[in-house]
């Protein structure tokens, strides 16, 4: 049994649990084999068992990745759309300003009018006044005189 062990090429992963608790006990094996089958059957089921806690732990930690799998895409889910509302919100902001710039020149142009109208009316007015004023000059000598 040792001689497969020994005959086969390593694989060196030596940064997981399972592979250093499989190179340890290939090491008991080799260095234990005056021993007798009682004791290395003993060993063995002791492996065994530690396999099945990792195992275990494996089970957990695969469970655990997952929920926090979900959760980190409901995540990305709800800042997609908070970022999809965000540039909504901007979009209709951004059509606000431009018809609020609109609204705003419209308004002015329409100020601008008046105050021209009122300008000419303003002079139509001093130019009747100065006619009211000429005619009632011109009328005052005849009113003198019938007096």
């Amino acid at each position: 049994m040792s001689e497969y062990f020994v005959s086969q090429p390593f694989i060196s992963i030596d940064s997981t649990p399972f592979f250093q608790l499989n190179k340890g006990l290939i090491l008991k094996v080799e260095d234990h084999q005056s021993i007798g089958i009682d004791q290395v059957e003993e060993e063995l089921k002791e492996s065994e068992s530690a396999l099945e806690c990792l195992r275990a732990s494996l089970m957990e930690k695969e469970i655990e990745l997952q929920n926090v799998t979900a959760e980190n895409d409901m995540l990305k889910l709800e800042i997609k759309n908070r970022e999809l509302e965000r540039s909504k919100l901007n979009d209709e902001a951004c059509a606000l300003t431009e018809a609020a710039k609109a609204t705003k020149k419209e308004a002015r142009m329409k100020l601008g009018y008046l105050i021209e109208e009122a300008d000419k009316s303003r002079r139509k007015a001093a130019r009747i006044i100065k006619q009211i004023k000429v005619v009632e000059r011109q009328q005052e000598p005849k009113h003198q005189k019938h007096t």
